[in-house]
């Protein structure tokens, strides 16, 4: 998927806060997971390098070992959703899509909630406006 200009990131957007999405179901190979979290910290670079402030980037890592078939054990994801909806935050960064919700019911939700606040949705490589992304 082509990588949209940081245009797309406004002044409006940097004035709220920048949340980065990590979760990481358990696996068999801790390396493997281990490596996988740290990838998805580095996504706090990203903030950094669209113009977010250290101290402005959130990491909520809360569901580290939890699975995404359902937001209810799901205390970080739920806590995106909830920040969202505040209108206090100016992206959602995640490794991708998977990583924030695999249920539908629950990414038309988080999609629902950065369309009303116009909230972005970043990866490493991509940079969305939710309405880009709503089916």
């Amino acid at each position: 998927m082509k990588t949209q200009q940081p245009q797309t990131v406004t002044a409006e957007h940097r004035q709220w806060n920048a949340l980065v999405y990590v979760r990481q179901a358990v696996t068999p190979h801790f390396v493997e997971q281990t490596e996988k979290v740290k990838h998805q910290c580095a996504l706090r670079n990203r903030a950094i390098a669209l113009g977010w402030a250290a101290r402005d980037i959130v990491v909520i890592d809360a569901d580290i070992g939890h699975g995404a078939a359902a937001a209810g054990g799901r205390k970080g994801f739920e806590r995106v959703v909830t920040e969202v909806a505040t209108g206090r935050v100016g992206i959602v960064l995640s490794l991708d899509a998977s990583r924030l919700a695999r249920n539908p019911s629950d990414w038309q939700r988080l999609l629902e909630a950065c369309a009303r606040t116009d909230t972005l949705i970043g990866s490493a490589e991509t940079l969305h406006k939710p309405q880009e992304l709503r089916s």
